[in-house]
């Protein structure tokens, strides 16, 4: 796939892609977080968008909260937080897009197939200032090392 940007390839357990070197380490994380993606971009913004320097990742619709808690979960309301809830109205306010799949299309040899009936399914675009991303990695890895688990997702600060 031609890029404008540096690809490398990661690999944790049995995922495995070939992505943005800028934003390599932020997929590996998530992995180790069982958050799939499906997509992403080092900078996903251009003169075209009008978006700015933003860090962009695909996830399944499923992936969304547990991503987002493993970066606010146990923490104060912050800069950060209102960011991503979009409640600065700033150009730095994170972004986020719905966009249906038939989970059922394989790609093969170049072809276009389906295996069995459509099968609809959402992903969730987002899209966070470059600027963001040292923070949200810092998150995503110390959620890591911590042994966290999805089931302590969603406990609040209050009960920490």
């Amino acid at each position: 796939m031609e890029t404008e940007h540096k690809q490398i390839n990661i690999q944790y357990g049995e995922m495995a892609a070939e992505v943005d070197e800028g934003i390599a380490p932020l997929i590996l994380e998530m992995w180790k977080a069982d958050i799939m993606t499906f997509m992403s971009c080092e900078n996903n913004g251009d003169e075209y968008n009008n978006l700015g320097d933003v860090m962009w990742v695909l996830i399944d619709e499923f992936d969304v909260s547990p991503f987002l808690n493993c970066i606010f979960g146990k923490r104060e309301r912050d800069g950060l937080y209102y960011r991503a809830k979009m409640e600065t109205e700033s150009e730095d306010d994170w972004m986020y897009d719905i966009m249906i799949d038939d989970l059922s299309l394989v790609i093969r040899d170049d072809e276009v197939d389906y295996d069995g009936p459509p099968d609809m399914g959402f992903r969730v675009s987002i899209r966070f200032p470059v600027s963001d991303y040292p923070e949200v990695l810092r998150r995503m890895s110390e959620f890591n090392a911590g042994a966290g688990s999805r089931e302590n997702l969603c406990t609040t600060v209050e009960e920490a």
